[in-house]
């Protein structure tokens, strides 16, 4: 089995041309958290991810300019097998 903690943080930026942007002149500053886990069976897998844990409110430098936010807290399920 294994388990994962993952964590990002981009600070404020205020050297990107976004014109006439509806977040202003900087883009601000976040931290987005995910925790991911899963079991390995023989060549089986199977696997939860949880992403955006703190379900917070942030967009990536390209999806400022017209403010397209990241998707909340989302749960996947996965289940691979390698041969």
């Amino acid at each position: 089995f294994w388990v994962q903690y993952a964590v990002r943080h981009q600070g404020r930026r205020d050297d990107v041309g976004l014109g006439a942007s509806p977040v202003g002149d900087v883009i601000p500053s976040f931290t987005v958290h995910g925790l991911h886990g899963g079991v390995s069976l023989g060549r089986q897998q199977l696997a939860v991810s949880v992403t955006n844990l703190t379900n917070t409110l942030y967009a990536e430098a390209p999806n400022v300019g017209f403010f397209r936010p990241e998707p909340k807290r989302s749960i996947m399920l996965t289940w691979s097998l390698g041969f």
